[in-house]
């Protein structure tokens, strides 16, 4: 059996040796093997040519953490029919497929030398936007498209096709004409390309090197990254680039629409030229039944173009909200907003905008067209009343500018009073108890009633302005009716014109009227656009947490040695470091408590080792590395982190101990709950743990909330253990308890906590005292309190 294969170019060999590769190995089968790209420069393709059989078996894998549901890609290509029968147990495909986790991993084992993590954990389906960020992380490119496996070319191989559970079949390229190479975990197997394609959903993950994407050799899609300079461009870019058929289809409805609703006007003037002179009755019950049948594939075009604008829409308010999530939850938190107030009205609004887009389009590319070609039928028909309806666009598009800079002044205030009182509906729900036991409730009221004040003027003055502009418009566009008919008189008295031309013309203004009132306010609505969606745009452009060096990040493993060196931190808007000049090493193994006055830095301190905050100043590294070349997410599952306020979500207790963990070992939750205490309050509960918590975890108490978090943590059983207050709100006996299971449960993990609580200084060896954002002490624990006890 003869192989090809491609390097980092992805390209195959030429098609001369192509051609006689193929004459030479005809029946046998032909496999483009996932050959090791280099990262530098791209290898040339004839020295990738394999018989290499090392690369035949250099595949293995383990499971990698993946989660949600695989969401077939948007488009308009041929779909693969249904599956005859579902696959059964002896099915032979089942022995092929494999979760699409997994055959990244085999992919970056070939072309980078990936290592797998030691630890299983569940593989299951994922969206092609959760697919792109593992894949991101592995050095891969990947691209999602819906298409029929009868149509994939030779140098689309790799790719993974998508069955409707969500599982992937690696195929490496073409084995005859019929069939395909299948890598699963016996090996590469040929599967029947007609089977095959009665299993999948028509998703097709293609994949290609980073490395190659970045020397242009691939195709040039938006990335995730890329800067957003406007919200509306971007919406438009990715209607264009992901639907050009339903815009194709679209435009054809609405040209085809508009053209019959000119009909209309025509059928008028010959009724009053021709049909009424002659009494020509047959003619007239003609050009009606005509008419009818073009007023009833109006109607149909219509439904069509609702239907089309309604499906594109929502494609790109999808896109669109599935990029702000992912900033959202893997971007740089010093860029997010900090609370939802800033992002809600806009969030709210983008819906409409998506809207606004396929109509725009229709507008630009249909609408400005037909108003153009109708003026000039009508000046072929009515002669000079043509003027009529150029000088009245030109004055309602003079109206609709002078409102917009009335109004501008006005939306920027607005928006900021929307965004304020949003934000104070949500601090006044969850803080309500402390209104109330602060009695404030006539304060927080006397806020709102000035908030909504402020807010009902700036908004009165932007919707006068929109207001006055729309009805000065609708004024005009009436006395381009009465100017018409008024000048089509004189053009009757001189004999220019008929009778039926003035009626056409009369109804071809009106026809004309829609679409420049149409586009007038679309315009309006698309310059505001830019303020209103403004919060959206910058998280867009937020920075996502990534490896400065990917190799080291999935190749290099993690022992734990810490290194701080002149490290400084202040935060935005502070005029005062949290940190100044910090330097300290902490080795594997070792157990750190951390005191000091509240406010000294200790929270910053243990923010910065997992990455949720980065130095102002100086350096962190990691094992003698830089610790912005690890990946957080790896980091953060190796290094557990609890926070001084364990935040649950509004569900089950089980789903918020599970949170980031799939199907982890039950005797490590077994561990981690009695270690923490959750299985005492779940075993009073008569839910257990299937109880609900509430929103925000407001039917448990704060040290339940503790504890939940704690567990969280342990059930990842990481190296290192980052501990911030952890038992802040649990009372003496939990906090003993606490303090007995993670001396057992530590062993040779090491411990980092931040405290107030004596009790917890029990678990360390060795104390750092803090204060000012400074190390005033650090050393043993027995001489760094003997020391803090005699000053």
């Amino acid at each position: 059996m003869k192989f090809k294969s491609f390097g980092a170019d992805m390209s195959l060999i030429s098609a001369k040796e192509t051609e006689r590769v193929e004459s030479e190995t005809r029946p046998s089968a032909e496999i483009v093997t996932i050959a090791r790209p280099s990262r530098g420069s791209p290898r040339s393709p004839q020295s990738e040519i394999a018989g290499d059989p090392e690369n035949e078996n250099s595949l293995e894998l383990t499971e990698i953490n993946l989660q949600s549901d695989l969401i077939a890609a948007t488009s308009d290509q041929t779909v693969p029919p249904q599956l005859e029968e579902p696959l059964g147990e002896g099915d032979p495909f089942l022995q092929m497929r494999v979760p699409p986790a997994r055959a990244l991993e085999w992919v970056a084992m070939a072309w980078f030398n990936y290592q797998p993590k030691e630890r299983q954990l569940h593989a299951g389906s994922l969206a092609p936007e959760t697919a792109e960020i593992i894949a991101h992380g592995l050095g891969i490119e990947l691209k999602a498209e819906t298409r029929s496996l009868n149509r994939l070319k030779k140098t689309q191989f790799p790719c993974m096709a998508i069955d409707r559970e969500g599982f992937a079949y690696l195929l490496l390229g073409r084995e005859g004409t019929d069939r395909f190479i299948c890598r699963t975990e016996q090996g590469d197997e040929g599967i029947d390309r007609e089977a095959l394609n009665k299993r999948v959903s028509g998703t097709v993950f293609f994949l290609r090197p980073i490395a190659a994407s970045e020397h242009g050799e691939t195709s040039s899609d938006v990335s995730a990254d890329t800067p957003v300079d406007s919200i509306i461009r971007f919406l438009a870019r990715e209607m264009l680039k992901r639907r050009p058929w339903t815009l194709a289809q679209l435009a054809l409805a609405g040209f085809v629409s508009n053209s019959l609703l000119v009909l209309l006007p025509i059928f008028t003037m010959a009724v009053y030229d021709r049909v009424i002179p002659h009494l020509a009755f047959d003619t007239l019950w003609a050009l009606s039944i005509g008419m009818g049948l073009a007023l009833a594939a109006d109607l149909a075009l219509r439904h069509v173009k609702l239907r089309l604008i309604d499906s594109l829409a929502a494609d790109i308010s999808h896109v669109a909200q599935i990029r702000f999530f992912r900033h959202l939850v893997f971007g740089n938190m010093v860029e997010l907003p900090r609370t939802s107030a800033a992002v809600t009205p806009a969030i709210r609004d983008l819906e409409g905008y998506c809207q606004l887009i396929p109509l725009s389009f229709i507008s630009l590319v249909i609408d400005l067209p037909f108003v153009v070609v109708t003026t000039i039928l009508l000046a072929s028909i009515a002669g000079s009343v043509a003027i009529i309806p150029i000088a009245g666009t030109v004055i309602i598009g003079l109206i609709f500018l002078v409102a917009h800079y009335a109004g501008h002044s006005h939306l920027q205030p607005y928006l900021g009073q929307m965004r304020a009182q949003s934000n104070m509906v949500t601090e006044t729900i969850e803080g309500i108890e402390t209104v109330k036991t602060s009695t404030a409730e006539t304060q927080i009221l006397n806020r709102w009633e000035r908030l909504a004040d402020s807010s009902a003027f700036a908004s009165h003055a932007a919707r006068l302005a929109n207001g006055m502009a729309q009805h000065w418009a609708s004024t005009i566009s009436q006395l381009m009716t009465i100017g018409a008919l008024i000048l089509g008189v004189y053009e009757i008295s001189i004999n220019m014109i008929t009778v039926g031309a003035l009626s056409a013309a009369t109804m071809l203004i009106g026809r004309l009227i829609g679409p420049i009132m149409q586009m007038a306010v679309q315009i309006q609505r698309l310059v505001q656009a830019r303020k209103t969606l403004e919060p959206i745009r910058m998280v867009f452009n937020s920075g996502l947490e990534r490896a400065g060096d990917g190799d080291i990040a999935l190749s290099v493993a993690i022992e734990g040695q810490f290194d701080f060196v002149d490290v400084s931190h202040k935060y935005n808007g502070s005029q005062l470091p949290s940190l100044s000049n910090i330097t300290l090493s902490i080795r594997p193994g070792e157990r750190v408590g951390i005191i000091g006055r509240i406010g000294c830095g200790k929270s910053t301190l243990l923010r910065l080792m997992v990455r949720l905050l980065e130095p102002s100043g100086g350096a962190i590294r990691l094992d003698g590395r830089d610790l912005r070349q690890a990946s957080p997410r790896e980091l953060r599952r190796r290094f557990s982190f609890v926070s001084q306020e364990s935040t649950l979500f509004d569900d089950t207790l089980t789903a918020n101990l599970l949170l980031g963990h799939e199907k982890p070992d039950p005797k490590i939750i077994e561990e981690a709950v009695t270690i923490s205490g959750v299985s005492g309050f779940a075993g009073r509960s008569p839910e257990g743990y299937g109880m609900r918590v509430g929103p925000r975890g407001e039917r448990l108490s704060g040290g339940e909330r503790q504890a939940v978090g704690l567990a969280r943590a342990l059930i990842g059983n990481p190296t290192m253990l980052i501990l911030d207050e952890p038992t802040a709100a649990m009372d003496n006996t939990t906090e003993r308890n606490v303090i007995n299971g993670l001396t057992k449960w530590l062993g040779n993990r090491t411990l980092i906590v931040a405290t107030h609580r004596a009790a917890m200084l029990d678990l360390v060896d060795r104390v750092i005292l803090m204060h000012e954002g400074k190390i005033v002490a650090d050393g043993p624990k027995e001489q760094v309190l003997k020391k803090l006890q005699g000053g």
